[in-house]
């Protein structure tokens, strides 16, 4: 509540990405209820239940079901409102959405109608699957790893970018960089994506 205290919806999907990248807290975040050991207070223990109706909703006809919200957090103070960050899954893909300054119970509304959003707007290209150059024919390529022939090198086949429905792969922009300080070992360059000016993904 102080005001020099800010936070971006885009740190908070920042956040939100690497904490739901560990099993153990997405295991945590994701449980709709836990029982709590015996405290002094509670002797006989006592169950908390998760309150992000996304996550814990199972009535098919209510506005908060949300079958592909996998986990989030709630959150609520004065000057933030209510605020909710919510992780889902569905086909194999990932999305984060965030609400700041949102009203009761309409910022579980929004943040259902963001990751439907991510889903539906969004899809995933898998580089080595659409990715030919620098990696096809005799082209001898300059790296500060030393010198390669192309056709010795191959894209990492785990690494996706993310595109809009709207455009295809070959809309996205590409430059061939340094490797960062922490590398796979056997990496010699990485290539970085872009689309409007936003990098969309990386591959090794």
């Amino acid at each position: 509540n102080n005001d020099d205290q800010v936070v971006t919806a885009f740190d908070m999907t920042k956040i939100a990405a690497a904490a739901y990248s560990n099993p153990k807290l997405l295991e945590i975040s994701s449980a709709k209820s836990w029982k709590v050991g015996a405290t002094t207070n509670n002797p006989d223990g006592v169950s908390v239940r998760n309150e992000h109706r996304l996550v814990i909703t199972e009535d098919t006809e209510s506005p908060y079901y949300c079958p592909e919200a996998v986990a989030g957090k709630t959150g609520y103070l004065l000057k933030a409102g209510n605020t909710l960050v919510t992780y889902g899954e569905k086909d194999g893909r990932r999305v984060v959405s965030v609400i700041l300054k949102g009203s009761p119970r309409q910022y579980f509304v929004d943040g259902k109608a963001l990751l439907e959003f991510g889903f539906r707007s969004f899809q995933h290209y898998t580089v080595a699957d659409y990715e030919s150059r620098y990696v096809t024919g005799n082209e001898t390529i300059n790296l500060d790893k030393g010198s390669f022939q192309a056709s010795d090198l191959m894209i990492d086949p785990d690494s996706v970018i993310t595109l809009p429905n709207s455009a295809s792969f070959e809309d996205a922009d590409i430059t061939l960089g340094a490797l960062p300080e922490i590398s796979p070992d056997n990496a010699v360059a990485l290539l970085t994506y872009s689309y409007n000016d936003r990098t969309i993904g990386t591959a090794y």
